[in-house]
């Protein structure tokens, strides 16, 4: 493809996605088409259109700050500009193959103008809005930590809620006992069994989590990209299933319905009495 040309197909698409018109996304992408993203790993076609797509209702604007292309890439750095919520910067890979785009990755970048170290207060709206942050650690990265080391990871960590808790967006926050000290339970056919240790042997296990409020997925996610404990693991970042939010993933459209016939928002008592945040004030 000539210089050029690729450039006005990355303008394209995100001219697309500012004036919501999935048929020409539909058309700009190969049919063979995959995306990757901190929270994606090559999904291809039909699942970015169900998982992707529907966040261009918050979409207002892409302002492009760099674009750098060869004959079959494209580099891309932008400002998102959404309708509600903070701005953020993405940095995203384009590959094309005959004049489609084959491949998206999007490398998650910072919010503008010190925007994350002095975020903005939420509105009541807003800071409904909760997000589980689940701090996956490896157990022998752990154990090699110095007695210093430690102490700094364990007071980074802790800098990290108070920050949370100074902006108004932390709920809860726990570590957990070393997996030695897990119990999995099964229940089959009325038996129940019980096992010594985690549900799955993987290298990485759950150590700790935290419950914060954010305007959005994005900001959730700029927010966890900030915990020192990723050095060591990984964080995954879920949104609360809520039955009065739109939904996109069947099996949760099916728990909202269910939860909807209980006259319910959410997997919690009809009245919650003092939490955390207000335990002490």
């Amino acid at each position: 493809m000539s210089i050029g040309k690729i450039a006005d197909l990355v303008r394209k698409y995100y001219a697309a996605y500012e004036s919501k018109d999935r048929k020409v996304v539909e058309g700009l992408l190969s049919k063979d088409f995959s995306f990757t993203s901190p929270y994606d790993d090559h999904i291809d076609r039909a699942t970015y259109f169900r998982k992707c797509w529907p966040n261009s209702e918050n979409i207002r604007a892409f302002h492009i700050e760099t674009l750098f292309e060869n004959d079959s890439e494209a580099m891309v750095h932008y400002e998102l500009e959404p309708k509600s919520g903070a701005a953020f910067r993405n940095t995203e890979h384009f590959r094309f193959d005959d004049n489609k785009i084959k491949e998206i990755e999007v490398f998650f970048g910072s919010l503008p103008n010190g925007a994350l170290a002095q975020p903005q207060a939420l509105s009541e709206d807003e800071r409904s809005k909760k997000y589980l942050c689940l701090v996956y650690q490896d157990p022998e990265k752990m154990e090699a930590l110095s007695p210093s080391e430690l102490d700094t990871l364990v007071a980074e960590c802790v800098d990290w809620v108070d920050e949370l808790e100074k902006s108004g967006r932390h709920i809860f926050s726990a570590g957990l006992q070393s997996i030695r000290s897990a119990t999995t339970l099964r229940k089959r056919n009325g038996q129940l069994s019980m096992t010594d240790g985690p549900f799955a042997e993987t290298k990485e296990h759950l150590g700790g989590f935290t419950l914060l409020s954010a305007r959005d997925l994005n900001e959730a996610i700029q927010l966890a990209t900030r915990l020192p404990a990723a050095r060591l693991g990984s964080i995954e970042v879920r949104p609360v299933l809520e039955s009065t939010v739109d939904l996109t993933d069947p099996i949760d459209r099916k728990i909202a319905a269910a939860l909807r016939r209980k006259n319910r928002d959410a997997i919690q008592p009809r009245q919650v009495g003092v939490t955390h945040a207000t335990a002490h004030s």
